[in-house]
């Protein structure tokens, strides 16, 4: 499996793996939604919605570009991470100082917090008010600024595709589109950058798709995974995800809230080669997926939330759209099993797929030392690069959110998956499923069937069973199981297990909201 660092590093490529599983792809794909929502992950077309938004609008923030100082930007007065050391940190402003050192790219002008901004804005509701923290006024576009830092690092989940650096593109630049020349092995590829200004760069051919069954290390998200994620994440389950707008080096996230197919129609499987290779003629038979049975062309227009160039400005969602042209290709039970992008698609497509679940805490460069193991200080500066300012307390800026939002200041934005402390499910003599699962998923708005199965039947007679300190209901009994019916509440539940009345087994999980 793929290991990306997002906006930064490259991932660590995996060799190159065949196309027909990406049906594995969307295997994987189905266990990380069946873990998450439901049990089962759409696959037929048919069955599959037309259009789709998320329930949530992703707002639009500010990017932070490492060559202009990251999140210590000041645009007028101090920065916000100078607030929030006076706030917090005291003498020595150990956030400031991090930033500096840590994220300070000046050599690539495409490198800061979109990761950042769109994990926020994909998973928050828009900051709106000023909060004041001992005595430190923080403005709406402080708390964006600050929910951009923590998201830097941040649990995620792949939903297709992934990046890497092995495309290279030449370090010559032209001012007017249209008219340069690039050698030969290199194609003119239009870039747009933060200040409108379109400039051609010479970037090497990608790998030609000619009969080949083989996605190659660095292939992008697959035009059939793309589909399916964004219809089964936004069409069925009105929740947004984030995409890499940028089909080459460069990384540019951006939190996708809707979709529409304007056109779908059935192609004959030459139809289909000779759209996705219009110059291989009649007689070749379709080599990508010789799984493939069936052939759907995809016209869909897909809209995201944009980043704003100079500032965070609040109540200003800047709304983007990009449409993308693809083949469906499917079995005979309609099941999609692969796709290939088609015209222009085919060189401007999301790189990878992926949702942010929550920030993780970063360890500081001391903690780190010791902890990894880390002496080189070169080692120990790339890995803390990658991370987020690991002098701002999640807990502080996500109850700054809130109470900025109009919110309870306890509340916290709902989990993807769950949080589960220690080992789930297995122990010595029984284990625990929830809902038919060991992994301890469950949702609030609907009953969980809790079974415990014994590896002896006898002491089915010394159980009980506790959710939140209250006894659960025995709902029905077999030689070697017991079933429960228990309705946990939103945030942490605790769960007991309690055998002979003393020999107790203690799970924390997160119940989600629907």
């Amino acid at each position: 499996m793929s290991v990306c660092v997002f906006g930064w590093v490259a991932c660590i490529i995996q060799p190159s793996a065949p196309k027909a599983p990406n049906i594995a792809e969307a295997q994987e794909q189905s266990e990380i939604y069946y873990d998450i929502w439901d049990r089962d992950f759409e696959l037929n077309l048919s069955n599959l919605p037309n259009s789709g938004q998320a329930s949530h609008t992703p707002y639009s923030g500010f990017w932070y570009p490492e060559n202009k100082g990251g999140t210590n930007i000041a645009i007028t007065g101090e920065s916000v991470l100078t607030k929030y050391d006076r706030a917090f940190n005291g003498a020595g402003f150990p956030a400031v100082q991090w930033e500096v050192k840590h994220h300070n790219d000046k050599t690539r002008n495409w490198v800061g917090h979109c990761n950042g901004f769109a994990s926020a804005a994909q998973r928050h509701v828009e900051p709106r008010q000023s909060v004041v923290r001992n005595g430190v006024t923080f403005t709406a576009a402080d708390v964006k600024a600050l929910l951009a830092e923590i998201y830097q690092h941040a649990q995620i989940k792949i939903l297709g595709g992934r990046r890497c650096n092995s495309v290279h593109i030449s370090e010559t630049t032209y001012e007017n589109v249209g008219g340069a020349y690039c050698p030969q092995g290199y194609m003119p590829y239009t870039i747009t950058e933060a200040s409108g200004i379109q400039r051609l760069k010479c970037i090497a051919n990608k790998p030609n798709r000619m009969a080949n069954e083989v996605l190659s290390a660095c292939e992008d998200v697959n035009a059939g995974t793309f589909h399916l994620a964004l219809t089964n994440w936004i069409g069925r389950r009105q929740q947004s995800v984030i995409f890499d707008k940028e089909a080459y080096n460069q990384v540019w996230n951006y939190p996708i809230y809707s979709y529409r197919i304007t056109e779908s129609r059935y192609l004959s499987r030459q139809q289909a080669l000779a759209m996705v290779l219009p110059w291989s003629g009649q007689s070749q038979d379709y080599p990508f997926n010789r799984a493939a049975t069936r052939f759907y062309f995809v016209r869909m227009d897909m809209h995201y939330a944009d980043v704003h160039d100079d500032y965070e400005r609040i109540g200003q969602t800047k709304l983007a759209k990009e449409t993308y042209t693809y083949i469906l290709e499917l079995d005979d039970f309609g099941k999609i099993i692969g796709g290939e992008w088609t015209a222009q698609s085919y060189d401007s497509h999301p790189d990878f797929l992926w949702v942010a679940i929550a920030p993780i805490p970063t360890m500081r460069e001391d903690e780190a030392r010791t902890a990894l193991g880390i002496s080189n200080p070169t080692a120990l500066y790339q890995y803390m690069r990658n991370k987020s300012n690991p002098y701002i307390s999640i807990d502080e800026v996500l109850s700054m959110w809130a109470e900025s939002a109009g919110l309870p200041k306890d509340t916290r934005p709902p989990m993807l998956v769950s949080s589960i402390a220690g080992a789930w499910g297995q122990f010595p003599f029984f284990s625990v499923m929830l809902d038919g699962d060991t992994r301890g998923l469950v949702f609030l708005g609907k009953k969980v069937h809790l079974d415990v199965v014994f590896s002896n039947e006898s002491m089915k007679r010394d159980l009980q069973v506790r959710l939140n300190g209250k006894n659960a209901k025995l709902n029905y009994e077999s030689e070697a199981e017991l079933g429960y019916i228990i309705a946990p509440h939103a945030g942490v539940n605790s769960l007991v297990v309690d055998m002979d009345g003393g020999k107790s087994e203690k799970i924390k999980f997160f119940a989600i909201p629907l």
